[in-house]
């Protein structure tokens, strides 16, 4: 199996990766909620009905350093992978692979590149590159 390639955009509002080959698109906003016992009830993207609310981090708006900071921007761009995968697969194939992503950053995002090169397995990646816009 080819390794996938995907292009992610990370500016201050969302993430939109897309995967380079078939030119599958995920779009999220960079957020994450937990409930009380510290499950993760959502990731980037609204409520669903019925859902009971937690607390909502914003984890890139600053360079994740905590533990807690760094396995939930980690799970927000694996979430990510995850989706990315489902919608070019029209299934979820499972994270036996460990995609190649070039990572472009809006300019008030440029405080990631250490954080993103530096924890590039805790999303999975097995390459990445990163360029700022």
């Amino acid at each position: 199996m080819l390794t996938p390639k995907f292009e992610f955009r990370l500016s201050r509002e969302n993430v939109e990766a897309r995967d380079c080959e078939s030119g599958a698109k995920v779009s999220f906003s960079l957020d994450i909620t937990l409930d009380a016992k510290n499950i993760v009830t959502d990731v980037g993207g609204a409520q669903l009905a019925g859902r009971m609310r937690g607390t909502t981090y914003m984890p890139f708006t600053t360079v994740p350093t905590s533990e807690k900071q760094i396995r939930m921007a980690n799970l927000v761009l694996a979430h990510t992978i995850r989706e990315l995968d489902t919608v070019r697969n029209g299934r979820f194939l499972g994270m036996s692979f460990s995609p190649e992503i070039e990572f472009k950053l809006s300019r008030d995002m440029a405080h990631l590149v250490d954080y993103l090169k530096q924890n590039k397995a805790g999303y999975g990646a097995r390459k990445i590159s990163i360029v700022t816009e």
